[in-house]
């Protein structure tokens, strides 16, 4: 699949990756994995695919809760991809990371128990957003699980004009428009349940 647009890095710029962790340690990351825990379940036995991985913390997380679980990772940065794998060599955790793309799953269908994605959708435009959407629906089981975390249109009216700042600097327009839904319920996905938490974020979860 011909990419029609620029891939741009988590932060932004590549020289930050490095710091990837720290900001996130002190950043939004770390709260939002607290938070998101409370409101998912999963088993310990699944199969479980992490799009847009970063250096694998999501990952890791998952593996200390559960460590029986089978985890893969996939993300489209070279240098944050490197960092997940030598963390992974390091502490022996058994993951399995590779560079991919979102729209482009290199695995077959009907594969994983669970799908995650946090945070990632908003790096693509809209016909990538829903390609990638599809392509997770594809790699998932038959009632296999969706757990998708993304920005979402504040209630706050004030906030809701603030945050179209990120326009320019993501694709969050979808997001501020409330169009994620949507396009999770074209892409196939069943008894779709969206919990809108914080100033402007959401975890929507639902069913192959």
């Amino acid at each position: 699949m011909e990419k029609n647009y620029k891939f741009k890095p988590a932060l932004l710029f590549d020289f930050l990756t490095p710091f990837y962790d720290l900001f996130n340690k002190y950043g939004l990351r770390d709260k939002l994995q607290r938070r998101v825990l409370k409101s998912v379940e999963f088993k310990r036995n699944w199969k479980v695919l992490d799009v847009g991985c970063g250096t694998g913390e999501d990952l890791m997380m998952l593996k200390s809760k559960y460590p029986e679980m089978r985890l893969y990772g996939i993300d489209a940065d070279p240098r944050i991809i490197e960092i997940a794998k030598k963390k992974n060599s390091e502490k022996k955790l058994g993951l399995n990371c590779q560079l991919a793309f979102a729209e482009e799953l290199p695995f077959k269908k009907n594969l994983f128990d669970a799908v995650w994605c946090n945070l990632v959708l908003h790096h693509l435009p809209t016909n990538s957003k829903k390609q990638a959407i599809k392509e997770m629906h594809r790699v998932l089981k038959k009632r296999g699980k969706y757990f998708l975390i993304e920005f979402s249109r504040p209630q706050n009216r004030i906030l809701a004009k603030i945050v179209l700042i990120q326009n320019f600097f993501s694709y969050t327009k979808d997001n501020y428009e409330d169009k994620i839904p949507q396009f999770v319920k074209a892409a196939g996905f069943k008894r779709i349940r969206e919990e809108k938490f914080w100033l402007h974020m959401s975890i929507i979860q639902a069913v192959k």
